[in-house]
Parts: structure tokens; C-alpha cells; sequence
């Protein structure tokens, strides 16, 4: 896929957020005012749909759209207050997990009558959930901890810390990658390595084998082989396939997908240098952060550069349908950047 075949959808939401999530459909947004408001997603890009705006195609097809939180209004399903702002937050199997000054806390999202509980009194900086639903808790000074939340593993090998809290290393850890079943930890620097975590699974076991400095493992040759897809020049140019795509009629109409999902556009992370780097997929749009900087590449082009500031940033290629979205929060706005298919 080239980047002529993709549209790139810009919301830019107004306001102050502590967090931005998407999940099942519901729009999470964590206000300075310490309340955890909640919307239906799917019912706004359905409306959203339905408004006719420019969408311009130099140099790449794009959109940009202007929301307030008053124009989410509509849309609002229930607002929750809360004590204090998250240090980190998570949405899985149906439960919001947060993180406070206070401790590490859980709130089911299909009981709404059903109380806040405390998991743990340890404040966690960073939550990590691995493909399969293993949990990661980077809790800065206080090192870096798993936490069983899946029925799939009930024991495991590393000092256990509290209930279902098991600790892996007493090293500051600011952020975690999992790398398949292992799992890299991240110190005072967030993007550099200091350990590898190797696990052997057993049934319902999580076995810690070893642990492996990152400076040990870049120290050693590596040798790799890497296959890569044809040129697409080998093949002829199809109107479709964005060559052609500037030399049709100025007056062209856009269907968009209706709540701008996509079949085939996935947005990632760029993995550590240590990760085990998977297959290289045409469509799959590539994260990098860089002093600072956020770079968006396709192919190993650039499609998108954020040089603003920006406190946070989240992607979903663990979802179906959310897959193709990366959020920014910024100091006075959400940024919303989606990415779809053309439809012509």
C-alpha cells in the first residue's frame, strides 16, 4: 500500500485530558477536572460520517476536523469522579485498570453498580499487556512487577509481592515492551533497554529463566537475514494503487467507511532494538519516538511528523477495530489521527 491510497483522518479535540483510551466501542477521556468521562465511539463516527467537509488530496489525501467537548455532548454516556489523576491506565477483558498516587486499582466496566477495588498500594507508572493478556507493571524506584489477570497462568516462578503481584526486578523501571513471551524493561531512560526477561510458559506456569543486560546482548554479533517484497515497479500500475491516483477529475466524491475502520491498515509501535521484530507487512503504519519527536513511516516513508509537544501517545493493534488509530495528548487538546482506506 503507498501513502496516495490512504486517508488520513485528523480530529483535534479541545480541552486538557490525563488520558485518552478507545475500548468496546466507548471513548475514555480522563478531564483535569479528575473525572473519567465516557462516550460512544461508534455513535459519533456514524454522525461524523454524515458531515460534508473538504478533504484535500496535496500532498496526501487528509482531513482535519475541530471538536469540543461540547460537540461530544450528544454522545455521553456517564461521567465518573475521581480522587486523584492517573499515573497510568489500562482497559482489559471488560475492566479499567488505573494507577495513583494512591496504589493500583480495578473497575469493571460491565457492573456499573460495582465499587472500585484496590489492588495494590504500590503507584505504577506504566501498564504493558502482552497478546496474551500478561500484564506488566513498571513502577519506577520500586522496580518492575507482572501481575496475573488472566485465568491462562496461575503460578509463577518470580518472588510473589502481594496477591497475583509478582516481582521481577527491584531495578527503576520507567516502561516495559514485551517481546512475544519475554519481556524488555526500560529504566531511567525510556528508550533504552537495560534487561531482557526471558520466561519459559508450562501450562499454567510463567517460569523466569534468566535476565540479560541489554549492553550484554547489543555487545554480541548478530546475523540476520531479511526478506523483502518484491518491487512493487515489477508489476504494472493499477489506477488503485496511487500512481495514476493525481491525474483524476478535480471533482471527485470520497466515500468514507461509515466509522472509519480498516480492513487492513494497522498502526504500531516501533519496537525495541532488542524486540523480536516481526515480518515486514506492507500495511502496517510505524510509530517512532525521538527526542521528542513522533515520526509515522509506511514502508519506511514518511507520512506523518508531530514536532509539538506532546505528553503521551497510544496505538491499539492489540483491537480489531481500532487498529489503524494512534492518539496523542498535548497540553490543550487530544489529537485523534485515523487511518483508512480511500474509497472511491
Amino acid at each position: 500500500m503507498e501513502k496516495e491510497q490512504i486517508l488520513t483522518t485528523k480530529i483535534s479535540l479541545k480541552g486538557s485530558f490525563f488520558e485518552c483510551q478507545l475500548y468496546s466501542g466507548r471513548l475514555y477521556l480522563w478531564t483535569e477536572a479528575n473525572q473519567l468521562m465516557i462516550y460512544d465511539w461508534n455513535k459519533w463516527m456514524k454522525a461524523l460520517n454524515q458531515v460534508e467537509r473538504p478533504v484535500y488530496f496535496e500532498p496526501f489525501p487528509f482531513e482535519d476536523l475541530h471538536i469540543t467537548l461540547a460537540d461530544l455532548e450528544p454522545y455521553l454516556e456517564r461521567t465518573l469522579p475521581f480522587n486523584e489523576p492517573p499515573l497510568a491506565t489500562a482497559l482489559f477483558n471488560h475492566q479499567l485498570y488505573f494507577s495513583d498516587s494512591t496504589g493500583f486499582y480495578v473497575l469493571s466496566q460491565q457492573h456499573l453498580d460495582d465499587p472500585i477495588i484496590k489492588l495494590w498500594d504500590v503507584p505504577v507508572l506504566n501498564i504493558a499487556i502482552s497478546k496474551n493478556g500478561r500484564f506488566a507493571l513498571a513502577c519506577g524506584a520500586a522496580g518492575l512487577y507482572e501481575y496475573l489477570v488472566s485465568k491462562r497462568f496461575t503460578q509463577h516462578s518470580a518472588p510473589r509481592i502481594a496477591e497475583n503481584i509478582y516481582q521481577l526486578t527491584d531495578q527503576f523501571s520507567s516502561r516495559s515492551e514485551w517481546s512475544q513471551q519475554d519481556l524488555i524493561q526500560f529504566g531511567f531512560h525510556p528508550h533504552r533497554e537495560d534487561f531482557v526477561f526471558y520466561f519459559h510458559l508450562h501450562q499454567q506456569k510463567i517460569l523466569l529463566d534468566r535476565s540479560v543486560t541489554a549492553s550484554e546482548l547489543l555487545n554480541q554479533e548478530q546475523h540476520s537475514i531479511e526478506e523483502l517484497p518484491l518491487p512493487l515497479a515489477m508489476t504494472k500500475p493499477l489506477i488503485d494503487e496511487g500512481e495514476l491516483f493525481s491525474f483524476e477529475p478535480l471533482k471527485r466524491k470520497l466515500e468514507k467507511e461509515k466509522q472509519y475502520r480498516s480492513k487492513s491498515i494497522t498502526v504500531k509501535a516501533a519496537l525495541s532494538s532488542l524486540n523480536q521484530q516481526p515480518p515486514h507487512n506492507l500495511n502496517t503504519l510505524y510509530v517512532h519516538e525521538n527526542k521528542g519527536e513522533l515520526l509515522v513511516t509506511l514502508n519506511e516513508e514518511l507520512i506523518l511528523s508531530v514536532t509539538s509537544p506532546f505528553i503521551k501517545w497510544r496505538v491499539y493493534d492489540r483491537t480489531l477495530y481500532y487498529r489503524n488509530q494512534l492518539h496523542l495528548l498535548m497540553k490543550d487538546k487530544a489529537l485523534l489521527y485515523l487511518f483508512t482506506e480511500l474509497i472511491r
